[in-house]
Protein backbone atom coordinates (compact mmCIF):
# COMPACT_ATOMS: atom_id res chain seq x y z
CA UNK A 1 0.00 0.00 0.00
CA UNK A 2 2.85 2.35 0.84
CA UNK A 3 4.58 1.50 -2.45
CA UNK A 4 1.44 2.34 -4.43
CA UNK A 5 1.10 5.73 -2.71
CA UNK A 6 4.77 6.52 -3.39
CA UNK A 7 4.32 5.56 -7.06
CA UNK A 8 1.33 7.89 -7.37
CA UNK A 9 3.30 10.73 -5.79
CA UNK A 10 6.23 10.21 -8.18
CA UNK A 11 3.88 10.21 -11.21
CA UNK A 12 2.38 13.51 -10.05
CA UNK A 13 5.81 15.04 -9.53
CA UNK A 14 7.02 13.97 -13.00
CA UNK A 15 3.80 15.22 -14.63
CA UNK A 16 4.03 18.55 -12.81
CA UNK A 17 7.63 18.99 -13.87
CA UNK A 18 6.75 18.22 -17.47
CA UNK A 19 3.94 20.77 -17.47
CA UNK A 20 6.16 23.38 -15.84
CA UNK A 21 8.69 23.03 -18.65
CA UNK A 22 6.07 23.68 -21.33
CA UNK A 23 4.85 27.09 -22.57
CA UNK A 24 1.39 27.52 -24.05
CA UNK A 25 1.44 28.25 -27.82
CA UNK A 26 -1.35 28.86 -30.28
CA UNK A 27 -1.60 26.41 -33.13
CA UNK A 28 -0.84 27.21 -35.82
CA UNK A 29 1.42 30.12 -34.83
CA UNK A 30 0.37 33.52 -36.26
CA UNK A 31 3.20 35.38 -38.02
CA UNK A 32 3.86 38.92 -36.90
CA UNK A 33 2.49 41.50 -39.35
CA UNK A 34 5.05 44.11 -40.46
CA UNK A 35 4.13 47.73 -39.84
CA UNK A 36 3.31 49.61 -43.07
CA UNK A 37 5.80 52.37 -43.82
CA UNK A 38 3.31 54.32 -45.92
CA UNK A 39 -0.40 54.51 -45.19
CA UNK A 40 -3.47 56.71 -45.51
CA UNK A 41 -6.42 56.88 -43.15
CA UNK A 42 -9.30 59.21 -42.36
CA UNK A 43 -13.03 59.50 -43.05
CA UNK A 44 -14.89 60.69 -46.15
CA UNK A 45 -18.34 61.97 -45.18
CA UNK A 46 -18.14 59.83 -42.07
CA UNK A 47 -17.07 56.64 -43.89
CA UNK A 48 -13.62 55.38 -42.86
CA UNK A 49 -10.86 54.96 -45.45
CA UNK A 50 -7.62 53.13 -44.79
CA UNK A 51 -5.03 51.69 -47.17
CA UNK A 52 -1.32 50.96 -46.91
CA UNK A 53 1.54 50.44 -49.33
CA UNK A 54 2.43 46.78 -49.65
CA UNK A 55 -1.08 45.58 -48.82
CA UNK A 56 -3.88 44.71 -51.28
CA UNK A 57 -1.75 45.82 -54.23
CA UNK A 58 -1.21 49.39 -53.01
CA UNK A 59 2.00 51.21 -53.87
CA UNK A 60 3.35 54.69 -53.16
CA UNK A 61 4.67 56.41 -56.28
CA UNK A 62 6.94 59.41 -55.80
CA UNK A 63 7.78 61.92 -58.49
CA UNK A 64 8.74 65.54 -59.15
CA UNK A 65 8.40 67.79 -62.21
CA UNK A 66 9.74 71.17 -63.27
CA UNK A 67 7.57 73.70 -65.13
CA UNK A 68 8.35 76.99 -66.89
CA UNK A 69 8.52 79.90 -64.50
CA UNK A 70 10.71 77.82 -62.14
CA UNK A 71 7.68 76.04 -60.71
CA UNK A 72 8.25 72.63 -59.09
CA UNK A 73 5.68 69.96 -58.31
CA UNK A 74 6.32 67.10 -55.86
CA UNK A 75 3.84 64.22 -55.94
CA UNK A 76 3.05 61.31 -53.63
CA UNK A 77 0.51 58.96 -55.21
CA UNK A 78 -0.87 56.12 -53.09
CA UNK A 79 -2.78 53.88 -55.48
CA UNK A 80 -3.57 50.26 -56.31
CA UNK A 81 -1.69 48.59 -59.14
CA UNK A 82 -2.72 45.83 -61.54
CA UNK A 83 -6.41 46.13 -60.66
CA UNK A 84 -9.41 45.96 -62.97
CA UNK A 85 -11.72 47.41 -60.30
CA UNK A 86 -9.50 49.60 -58.14
CA UNK A 87 -9.99 50.74 -54.59
CA UNK A 88 -9.74 54.36 -53.43
CA UNK A 89 -6.52 56.29 -53.89
CA UNK A 90 -4.99 59.56 -52.72
CA UNK A 91 -2.60 61.85 -54.57
CA UNK A 92 -0.84 64.59 -52.60
CA UNK A 93 0.81 67.37 -54.62
CA UNK A 94 3.19 69.87 -53.05
CA UNK A 95 4.01 73.00 -55.05
CA UNK A 96 7.17 75.04 -54.70
CA UNK A 97 9.34 77.53 -56.55
CA UNK A 98 12.99 77.12 -57.42
CA UNK A 99 16.07 79.17 -56.75
CA UNK A 100 16.78 80.50 -60.22
CA UNK A 101 19.29 78.48 -62.25
CA UNK A 102 20.01 75.98 -59.48
CA UNK A 103 17.94 73.10 -58.15
CA UNK A 104 15.39 73.79 -55.41
CA UNK A 105 16.28 73.15 -51.78
CA UNK A 106 13.94 70.47 -50.41
CA UNK A 107 14.62 71.79 -46.90
CA UNK A 108 12.92 75.06 -47.88
CA UNK A 109 10.02 73.44 -49.74
CA UNK A 110 9.18 70.74 -47.17
CA UNK A 111 9.18 72.00 -43.59
CA UNK A 112 7.26 71.11 -40.43
CA UNK A 113 4.17 73.21 -39.87
CA UNK A 114 0.94 74.40 -41.47
CA UNK A 115 0.50 74.79 -45.24
CA UNK A 116 -2.11 76.43 -47.47
CA UNK A 117 -4.28 74.72 -50.06
CA UNK A 118 -3.72 75.63 -53.72
CA UNK A 119 -6.84 77.06 -55.34
CA UNK A 120 -8.23 76.85 -58.85
CA UNK A 121 -7.40 80.46 -59.60
CA UNK A 122 -3.77 79.41 -59.66
CA UNK A 123 -4.27 76.50 -62.05
CA UNK A 124 -3.07 77.40 -65.52
CA UNK A 125 -2.04 75.63 -68.69
CA UNK A 126 1.37 75.09 -70.19
CA UNK A 127 1.61 74.89 -73.99
CA UNK A 128 4.35 72.82 -75.57
CA UNK A 129 4.93 73.75 -79.21
CA UNK A 130 8.37 72.11 -79.42
CA UNK A 131 7.06 69.11 -81.35
CA UNK A 132 5.80 71.28 -84.22
CA UNK A 133 8.45 73.98 -84.36
CA UNK A 134 10.80 71.91 -86.50
CA UNK A 135 10.78 74.09 -89.59
CA UNK A 136 7.00 74.23 -90.03
CA UNK A 137 6.74 77.59 -88.29
CA UNK A 138 8.47 80.74 -89.36
CA UNK A 139 9.31 81.73 -85.77
CA UNK A 140 5.78 82.98 -85.21
CA UNK A 141 3.52 81.51 -82.60
CA UNK A 142 1.42 84.02 -80.68
CA UNK A 143 -0.70 83.16 -77.65
CA UNK A 144 -3.24 85.90 -76.82
CA UNK A 145 -1.02 88.37 -78.64
CA UNK A 146 2.21 87.29 -76.92
CA UNK A 147 4.71 86.21 -79.56
CA UNK A 148 7.06 83.33 -78.84
CA UNK A 149 10.52 84.04 -80.21
CA UNK A 150 13.12 81.65 -81.61
CA UNK A 151 13.47 78.53 -79.49
CA UNK A 152 10.80 79.62 -76.99
CA UNK A 153 8.33 76.75 -77.32
CA UNK A 154 6.55 76.99 -73.97
CA UNK A 155 3.90 79.36 -72.72
CA UNK A 156 2.00 79.24 -69.41
CA UNK A 157 -1.24 81.04 -68.71
CA UNK A 158 -4.41 80.73 -66.64
CA UNK A 159 -6.74 82.63 -68.98
CA UNK A 160 -10.15 81.03 -69.50
CA UNK A 161 -10.15 81.32 -73.31
CA UNK A 162 -7.10 81.47 -75.55
CA UNK A 163 -6.49 82.47 -79.14
CA UNK A 164 -3.34 81.00 -80.65
CA UNK A 165 -2.08 82.31 -83.98
CA UNK A 166 0.34 80.35 -86.19
CA UNK A 167 2.09 81.40 -89.36
CA UNK A 168 2.86 78.15 -91.14
CA UNK A 169 5.49 78.12 -93.86
CA UNK A 170 4.82 76.07 -96.98
CA UNK A 171 6.60 77.62 -99.93
CA UNK A 172 5.57 79.48 -101.91
CA UNK A 173 2.48 80.13 -99.78
CA UNK A 174 1.82 80.79 -96.13
CA UNK A 175 -0.99 79.07 -94.25
CA UNK A 176 -2.13 81.46 -91.51
CA UNK A 177 -3.94 79.50 -88.80
CA UNK A 178 -5.79 80.56 -85.66
CA UNK A 179 -6.94 78.16 -82.99
CA UNK A 180 -9.24 79.17 -80.16
CA UNK A 181 -9.70 77.06 -77.01
CA UNK A 182 -12.07 77.25 -74.06
CA UNK A 183 -9.65 76.20 -71.33
CA UNK A 184 -12.45 75.45 -68.88
CA UNK A 185 -13.42 72.41 -70.94
CA UNK A 186 -10.03 70.82 -70.29
CA UNK A 187 -9.21 68.73 -67.25
CA UNK A 188 -7.70 70.73 -64.43
CA UNK A 189 -4.56 69.08 -63.15
CA UNK A 190 -1.83 66.84 -64.38
CA UNK A 191 -3.51 66.16 -67.71
CA UNK A 192 -2.09 66.23 -71.21
CA UNK A 193 -4.22 67.30 -74.17
CA UNK A 194 -3.17 67.09 -77.81
CA UNK A 195 -4.91 69.75 -79.92
CA UNK A 196 -4.60 69.67 -83.70
CA UNK A 197 -5.25 71.89 -86.70
CA UNK A 198 -6.96 70.44 -89.74
CA UNK A 199 -5.14 69.69 -92.98
CA UNK A 200 -6.16 71.75 -96.00
CA UNK A 201 -5.29 71.16 -99.65
CA UNK A 202 -5.85 73.86 -102.28
CA UNK A 203 -5.99 72.75 -105.91
CA UNK A 204 -6.97 75.38 -108.47
CA UNK A 205 -10.34 76.66 -107.25
CA UNK A 206 -11.22 73.69 -105.06
CA UNK A 207 -10.34 73.31 -101.40
CA UNK A 208 -10.13 69.97 -99.62
CA UNK A 209 -10.20 69.72 -95.84
CA UNK A 210 -9.53 66.86 -93.42
CA UNK A 211 -11.01 66.66 -89.93
CA UNK A 212 -8.72 67.54 -86.97
CA UNK A 213 -7.24 64.34 -85.58
CA UNK A 214 -8.05 64.98 -81.92
CA UNK A 215 -11.75 65.52 -82.70
CA UNK A 216 -11.76 62.27 -84.66
CA UNK A 217 -10.21 60.44 -81.72
CA UNK A 218 -12.90 61.81 -79.40
CA UNK A 219 -15.62 60.83 -81.87
CA UNK A 220 -16.80 64.45 -82.21
CA UNK A 221 -18.44 65.46 -85.54
CA UNK A 222 -17.09 68.61 -87.19
CA UNK A 223 -19.09 71.60 -88.39
CA UNK A 224 -17.41 73.47 -91.28
CA UNK A 225 -18.06 77.18 -91.88
CA UNK A 226 -17.06 79.59 -94.63
CA UNK A 227 -16.64 83.37 -94.44
CA UNK A 228 -19.74 85.23 -93.27
CA UNK A 229 -21.79 82.06 -92.86
CA UNK A 230 -23.96 81.73 -89.75
CA UNK A 231 -24.84 78.13 -90.60
CA UNK A 232 -22.34 75.35 -91.32
CA UNK A 233 -21.60 74.46 -94.93
CA UNK A 234 -21.25 70.83 -93.93
CA UNK A 235 -21.23 68.58 -90.86
CA UNK A 236 -18.95 65.57 -91.09
CA UNK A 237 -18.13 62.61 -88.87
CA UNK A 238 -15.21 61.07 -90.75
CA UNK A 239 -11.62 61.96 -91.64
CA UNK A 240 -12.35 63.38 -95.12
CA UNK A 241 -11.38 64.84 -97.50
CA UNK A 242 -14.35 67.18 -98.02
CA UNK A 243 -14.49 69.74 -100.83
CA UNK A 244 -15.46 73.42 -100.82
CA UNK A 245 -15.27 76.35 -103.20
CA UNK A 246 -13.82 79.24 -101.20
CA UNK A 247 -12.23 82.33 -102.80
CA UNK A 248 -8.64 83.39 -102.20
CA UNK A 249 -8.04 85.00 -98.80
CA UNK A 250 -11.24 83.42 -97.60
CA UNK A 251 -11.24 81.26 -94.50
CA UNK A 252 -12.54 77.85 -93.50
CA UNK A 253 -13.45 77.30 -89.86
CA UNK A 254 -13.97 74.02 -88.02
CA UNK A 255 -15.72 73.67 -84.66
CA UNK A 256 -17.34 70.71 -82.84
CA UNK A 257 -20.79 70.15 -84.34
CA UNK A 258 -23.67 71.30 -82.17
CA UNK A 259 -21.72 74.10 -80.52
CA UNK A 260 -22.25 77.81 -81.07
CA UNK A 261 -19.90 79.59 -83.45
CA UNK A 262 -19.82 82.45 -80.92
CA UNK A 263 -18.47 80.35 -78.05
CA UNK A 264 -17.11 76.98 -79.17
CA UNK A 265 -14.89 74.83 -76.98
CA UNK A 266 -12.49 74.54 -79.94
CA UNK A 267 -12.22 76.46 -83.20
CA UNK A 268 -9.65 76.20 -85.98
CA UNK A 269 -9.57 78.76 -88.78
CA UNK A 270 -7.26 78.49 -91.79
CA UNK A 271 -6.95 81.21 -94.40
CA UNK A 272 -6.71 80.31 -98.09
CA UNK A 273 -3.66 82.26 -99.22
CA UNK A 274 -4.27 81.82 -102.96
CA UNK A 275 -6.24 79.87 -105.54
CA UNK A 276 -5.43 78.90 -109.08
CA UNK A 277 -2.46 76.92 -107.87
CA UNK A 278 -1.76 73.87 -105.75
CA UNK A 279 -0.45 73.76 -102.20
CA UNK A 280 -1.14 72.04 -98.91
CA UNK A 281 -1.49 73.38 -95.37
CA UNK A 282 -0.47 70.36 -93.35
CA UNK A 283 -2.12 69.19 -90.18
CA UNK A 284 -0.12 69.81 -87.02
CA UNK A 285 -0.76 69.33 -83.35
CA UNK A 286 0.58 70.68 -80.10
CA UNK A 287 0.30 69.68 -76.47
CA UNK A 288 -1.33 71.38 -73.52
CA UNK A 289 -0.55 70.35 -69.97
CA UNK A 290 -2.54 71.61 -67.03
CA UNK A 291 -0.46 72.76 -64.09
CA UNK A 292 -0.47 75.14 -61.15
CA UNK A 293 1.18 78.52 -61.61
CA UNK A 294 2.42 80.90 -58.91
CA UNK A 295 1.85 78.46 -56.05
CA UNK A 296 4.57 78.15 -53.43
CA UNK A 297 4.50 75.77 -50.45
CA UNK A 298 0.90 74.80 -51.04
CA UNK A 299 -0.86 71.45 -51.28
CA UNK A 300 -3.53 69.94 -53.51
CA UNK A 301 -5.14 66.63 -52.57
CA UNK A 302 -6.91 64.45 -55.14
CA UNK A 303 -9.01 61.59 -53.78
CA UNK A 304 -10.41 58.96 -56.16
CA UNK A 305 -13.20 56.81 -54.75
CA UNK A 306 -13.99 53.18 -55.58
CA UNK A 307 -16.31 54.35 -58.40
CA UNK A 308 -13.56 56.33 -60.13
CA UNK A 309 -14.95 59.75 -59.11
CA UNK A 310 -12.15 62.26 -58.54
CA UNK A 311 -12.42 64.87 -55.77
CA UNK A 312 -9.91 67.66 -55.23
CA UNK A 313 -9.17 70.37 -52.70
CA UNK A 314 -8.58 72.77 -55.61
CA UNK A 315 -12.15 72.49 -56.89
CA UNK A 316 -13.91 71.59 -60.13
CA UNK A 317 -12.66 72.65 -63.53
CA UNK A 318 -13.67 76.21 -64.34
CA UNK A 319 -14.72 77.10 -60.80
CA UNK A 320 -13.18 79.25 -58.08
CA UNK A 321 -13.22 76.99 -55.04
CA UNK A 322 -11.73 77.93 -51.67
CA UNK A 323 -11.52 75.98 -48.43
CA UNK A 324 -13.56 77.08 -45.40
CA UNK A 325 -11.70 78.56 -42.45
CA UNK A 326 -12.00 75.25 -40.57
CA UNK A 327 -9.84 73.44 -43.14
CA UNK A 328 -6.20 72.88 -42.33
CA UNK A 329 -3.25 70.78 -43.44
CA UNK A 330 0.05 70.21 -41.65
CA UNK A 331 3.40 68.50 -42.20
CA UNK A 332 5.35 66.77 -39.43
CA UNK A 333 7.85 63.95 -38.77
CA UNK A 334 10.10 64.69 -41.76
CA UNK A 335 12.94 62.24 -42.34
CA UNK A 336 15.21 61.08 -45.15
CA UNK A 337 14.17 57.85 -46.83
CA UNK A 338 15.64 55.54 -49.46
CA UNK A 339 15.78 56.29 -53.17
CA UNK A 340 12.77 55.49 -55.37
CA UNK A 341 12.67 53.26 -58.44
CA UNK A 342 14.12 56.10 -60.55
CA UNK A 343 17.11 56.52 -58.24
CA UNK A 344 15.84 59.85 -56.86
CA UNK A 345 16.22 60.62 -53.16
CA UNK A 346 12.98 60.77 -51.19
CA UNK A 347 11.84 62.37 -47.98
CA UNK A 348 9.20 60.75 -45.77
CA UNK A 349 6.73 62.79 -43.71
CA UNK A 350 3.33 62.79 -42.04
CA UNK A 351 0.49 64.82 -43.55
CA UNK A 352 -2.57 65.55 -41.39
CA UNK A 353 -5.61 67.73 -41.83
CA UNK A 354 -9.34 68.33 -42.42
CA UNK A 355 -10.74 69.73 -45.67
CA UNK A 356 -13.46 69.74 -48.32
CA UNK A 357 -13.03 68.08 -51.71
CA UNK A 358 -15.06 69.02 -54.78
CA UNK A 359 -15.79 66.63 -57.63
CA UNK A 360 -13.43 67.46 -60.49
CA UNK A 361 -16.31 67.55 -63.00
CA UNK A 362 -19.38 68.25 -60.85
CA UNK A 363 -19.15 71.36 -58.64
CA UNK A 364 -22.34 70.37 -56.76
CA UNK A 365 -20.71 67.17 -55.47
CA UNK A 366 -18.64 68.03 -52.38
CA UNK A 367 -17.35 65.62 -49.73
CA UNK A 368 -15.64 66.21 -46.39
CA UNK A 369 -12.33 64.63 -45.44
CA UNK A 370 -11.86 64.51 -41.67
CA UNK A 371 -8.94 63.17 -39.67
CA UNK A 372 -6.54 62.70 -42.56
CA UNK A 373 -3.35 61.00 -41.41
CA UNK A 374 -1.02 60.04 -44.23
CA UNK A 375 2.48 58.61 -43.95
CA UNK A 376 3.90 59.41 -47.39
CA UNK A 377 7.04 60.56 -49.19
CA UNK A 378 8.08 62.76 -52.10
CA UNK A 379 11.06 62.56 -54.43
CA UNK A 380 13.24 65.55 -55.18
CA UNK A 381 16.19 66.44 -57.44
CA UNK A 382 19.74 66.71 -56.23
Amino acid sequence: MMKLRIAHIMILIVASAALAGCSRKSFPEEPEQPQALFKVQGTIDGNPIAFSAGQDGYYLYTNYEHFPGDQWQYTADMTQTDCSVCGPSLRCILYGTGNGPGLPDINEVLQPGAYDFAINGQIGHEFDFSGIANGIFDNYIAVDGYELQGEQHYYTTNNAFLNIAFLVVNEPFFCPTTIGLDMQTLNCEDEHHTISAFRMKVENDEVEVYAPQHLLEMGVPVAWYGDNFSEPLLITDGPGPYEFNIPAMGAITAIPAGESLDSPSYVCERVIAATGDEYTCEEFDFEIRSSVVDADQQFTLLYTDENGEVYTTSGSCGTFFTQPIESWIEVSNIEDFSTNENGDPTRKFTLTGDCLLQNLYNPLDIVQLIGLSAEIAVAYPE
